[in-house]
């Protein structure tokens, strides 16, 4: 199956992990295995598959582990969704290679730590969806200056400080950060309390 092009495979009842053998498809450009029972971690040698260029949906599994740095390699990957999985450690900073990224997916994980300052890079991103995390500190700036960016949801993590206003941020109805009470300021539309 090596020449495979295209492996879709989701809402189906498979368990068990994702085959390390999957590396071998070098022509592999879409893979989909969500909403299935697989378990594991992703194995480096399928994450870091330079060919997937169109898509990655892992989403709705049982994946634990973190985030293999590996995934530099997919420099022109489009989309990537690994969201409502057991994932856990910080964001590699080596996403931020994924350059081409349009839509990232990592909802309803137990991601933590900051959001890297490296995905600054990411500015084709339209949708962005980091909710249901364990993220921390403060919500990026340069997330103001993605001039693509149409939707952000950022809610239910333990992110604190100043929300900014301008970009994205200037929308309330393209973006989500509820459930993060240390957060203050924003536009009025909000409703957050004044930042001292």
């Amino acid at each position: 199956m090596t020449p495979l092009n295209e492996l879709q495979l989701q809402s189906n009842s498979l368990w068990g992990s994702i085959p390390q053998s999957l590396g071998k498809c070098q022509n592999l450009n879409l893979l989909d295995v969500s909403q299935n029972t697989l378990i594991g971690t992703i194995h480096k040698q399928v994450i870091s598959l330079p060919s997937l260029s169109r898509s990655v949906k892992l989403s709705q599994n049982l994946l634990t582990g973190s985030l293999p740095s590996e995934v530099s390699s997919l420099i022109n990957l489009g989309d990537l969704d690994i969201s409502r999985n057991e994932f856990s450690g910080e964001i590699p900073t080596t996403l931020g290679k994924c350059i081409t990224l349009e839509n990232l997916y990592m909802n309803d994980n137990n991601f933590q730590g900051a959001i890297p300052s490296s995905l600054s890079t990411l500015r084709s991103i339209h949708k962005l969806d980091l909710s249901s995390n364990k993220f921390s500190g403060q919500i990026p700036e340069y997330l103001e200056d993605f001039p693509l960016l149409q939707y952000l949801n950022l809610s239910f993590n333990d992110l604190e400080g100043e929300v900014p206003k301008e970009g994205v941020f200037r929308n309330a109805s393209t973006i989500s950060i509820y459930g993060n009470r240390k957060l203050c300021g924003g536009i009025p539309e909000l409703k957050l309390p004044n930042c001292t």
